[in-house]
């Protein structure tokens, strides 16, 4: 065992019997951890105060020799941030929750993802003066098209995934489940010709049932309208320039300004959006 210093992202708290419990925290240094600690439920401690998801801290935690075990123990730590913007809404708290699903998923434990730590902070960070809904998909899609691009899970959305072929302005591209990007209308008519493609293609799976946090609230990302495709999804012009855009911004500020710089982007275009990317996102998980 060693003992370190890091700033670390509060993602979940169990209690465990008595005050003892253990934390989740997505630290800089070593990915995500889960580390016991004495005094999480102790009125008046500090590691019953900040340890409450979501908080910005920084940990005195003792990591095993072994960093992939993904274990250790908390010390101390003291506040950074306490996001008290996202614990005031429960539209926000619930996306910070599908946030930690889907780095829980997808992250091993204790294997260093700094991109992945800076992405999350910004994003929460950021959340702070978004009120309307639309922002609040924004906020996701940004999230989660950043997040598959640092972890190599899409090909991206400029061009075909089939004949490499950049689309043109104002061309329509289309989806299908298990794939990871989008086709030009010519491959697209292609595979529809395959009628042995959508056998091997359908998601025998409850989606929701897969997003738990979504339901400690009762709120989320209109999850319960959402309709996996049996055959090829429609994504068009202005769907794909919120997506090209988001991939290719290392700012959430700025990628949201240049989105709302087209015109025919609005609320409904980044809920379609959001939409594409949980219908995206269900195959891989």
């Amino acid at each position: 065992m060693f003992q370190v210093k890091t700033p670390a992202l509060v993602l979940d708290k169990r209690l465990l019997y008595k005050d003892e419990g253990n934390i989740t925290l997505f630290t800089k240094s070593f990915g995500i951890l889960r580390v016991a600690a004495a005094g999480v439920e102790r009125q008046g401690a500090g590691l019953a105060a900040w340890t409450d998801p979501p908080a910005s801290v920084t940990a005195d935690i003792t990591v095993h020799e072994e960093k992939s075990s993904g274990y250790g123990r908390l010390l101390t730590l003291s506040l950074r941030n306490y996001f008290p913007h996202i614990r005031s809404s429960y539209h926000d708290l619930s996306w910070f929750y599908f946030y930690c699903f889907i780095l829980m998923h997808f992250l091993p434990c204790g294997v260093k993802s700094e991109k992945a730590y800076r992405l999350l902070r910004d994003v929460l960070k950021s959340q702070d003066s978004w009120g309307s809904g639309g922002k609040r998909d924004f906020g996701f899609a940004y999230f989660l098209v950043r997040f598959l691009k640092i972890e190599g899970l899409c090909a991206g959305f400029d061009r075909c995934v089939s004949c490499r072929k950049q689309f043109a302005v104002g061309e329509t591209a289309y989806y299908l489940l298990n794939e990871q990007g989008l086709f030009c209308g010519g491959c697209s008519r292609k595979i529809t010709r395959d009628s042995q493609k959508f056998a091997t293609d359908s998601v025998s799976l409850d989606f929701l049932k897969l997003l738990p946090a979504l339901y400690r609230t009762g709120t989320g990302p209109e999850a319960k309208i959402l309709n996996l495709p049996e055959g090829l999804l429609r994504v068009n012009f202005e769907e794909r320039e919120v997506l090209k855009i988001q991939q290719n911004s290392e700012q959430v500020e700025s990628a949201f300004a240049n989105i709302n710089s087209y015109p025919k982007i609005n609320d409904q275009t980044l809920a379609k959006v959001r939409n594409f990317l949980l219908i995206f996102l269900a195959p891989l998980l």
